[in-house]
């Protein structure tokens, strides 16, 4: 949950700083404009019940000037790039920090910062493709309280994907390899 918190207070720190509209991808990204601008790596150790450590990394591309590397220039973005000036990083670092703090009570809750963290993922309603880990695609329906992503496959069964990479299904395709999940929540091929 403390990625959770830790996204989830980098989007609102930027947005507050910006008045840029940042989204969340599942599982750790932040984007602007459809476009990567940073995200939240963590790593922990459990004993037992005991929680011996949590470690996050965040990451995001203030002033970075994304022409100087073109292989992410169509795929990634920079708040600077956006707003066409540089944005100070203390400031931004100071509001990252008292939003975690204003946050962190709701880890121990769960159901406030899961709400608030899955209002924020631009991956729901969205039909998607998961690699990495775990290959599926279908609905990106919910996510769960521990943050896994709920997938309505094509045969209407409903699958938690824990770890993988997200992205948007290409439309069109070969007849059959498509389908859209109808009201009921049935899946239909093409």
């Amino acid at each position: 949950r403390l990625a959770m918190l830790c996204s989830l207070a980098a989007a609102r720190a930027m947005e507050t700083m910006t008045a840029l509209p940042i989204h969340l991808k599942w599982p750790n990204d932040l984007v602007l404009r459809g476009q990567k601008l940073g995200g939240v790596l963590s790593e922990s150790s459990l004993t037992g019940e005991r929680l011996d450590f949590v470690v996050v990394g965040l990451g995001l591309n203030v002033n970075l000037d994304v022409s100087t590397l073109p292989e992410i220039a169509a795929t990634a973005t920079s708040l600077s790039a956006v707003l066409g000036r540089p944005v100070a990083r203390l400031p931004l670092l100071q509001r990252l920090l008292q939003e975690v703090e204003a946050g962190y009570g709701d880890v121990a809750q769960g159901e406030a910062l899961r709400a608030a963290w899955a209002a924020r993922l631009s991956t729901l309603g969205q039909m998607v493709r998961v690699t990495g880990g775990t290959e599926d695609e279908g609905l990106a329906e919910g996510v769960d309280a521990d943050g896994a992503l709920l997938l309505r496959r094509a045969d209407g069964t409903l699958g938690r994907i824990t770890v993988g990479d997200v992205t948007l299904r290409p439309t069109g395709g070969v007849p059959g390899s498509t389908f859209q999940v109808s009201s009921s929540g049935v899946a239909v091929g093409d």
